[in-house]
């Protein structure tokens, strides 16, 4: 088992620096090491999915709170909203006071993405997405990450701090880089093999 206080001993161990300053921004760097590996990668146990509904006349659909990244969005009635950016939203429906059904969404902020057309009615959604987990912390020692998948978050950490640090050279900001990079690599394969383990299970269910 890999807690709190042995991630942030780890991380001092491996930068070699045991200053204050360091020790002071130690919990940013793994907040944001965590947000580094939940944006980057796509693991089944990160993903969730909620319902909502459009609001007639209004083009943005609110988020939920620990939404991340907006994996897929349809209507109830199955059909998918296709993801394209604002600029083709604003091209394609440029008078959001018009109204139909729903076509394509684009991310607007860390809160709401914009709908086109913007809804002629309200609309039950199903959103599947990316989920901010409880971070791991004084208050929460350990977390999916820190047991099953250390090497990833300890290295996601390194290169967050290196980043804070002076003087780190090229060669290990690149040794950080490769070593993040196999661990994901790593906890994707394995994500893959227990998706087929759980299809082979259905199927022969």
């Amino acid at each position: 088992m890999t807690t709190y206080a042995k991630l942030r001993t780890d991380i001092v161990a491996w930068t070699n620096n045991e200053s204050t300053e360091l020790a002071a921004a130690l919990d940013t760097i793994i907040s944001l090491a965590e947000l580094r590996v939940y944006r980057e990668l796509d693991l089944r146990i990160f993903r969730k999915s909620a319902g909502g509904s459009t609001t007639v006349g209004n083009q943005f659909l609110p988020l939920p709170d620990d939404c991340l990244v907006v994996r897929s969005l349809r209507l109830a009635d199955g059909t998918h909203l296709l993801n394209r950016d604002e600029s083709f939203i604003r091209e394609f429906w440029p008078d959001p006071a018009i109204t139909s059904v729903p076509r394509y969404y684009a991310p607007w902020d860390e809160t709401t993405v914009l709908l086109a057309p913007t809804p002629n009615q309200s609309y039950a959604v199903q959103l599947v997405y990316t989920r901010q987990p409880a971070g791991i912390g004084p208050g929460n020692t350990t977390t999916w990450l820190s047991l099953f998948a250390y090497d990833l978050l300890l290295y996601a950490s390194l290169l967050e701090a290196a980043g804070y640090l002076e003087g780190v050279t090229a060669e290990r900001m690149e040794m950080y880089q490769t070593r993040y990079t196999d661990a994901a690599q790593r906890v994707q394969t394995q994500d893959a093999r227990n998706r087929g383990d759980d299809f082979l299970t259905r199927s022969a269910g």
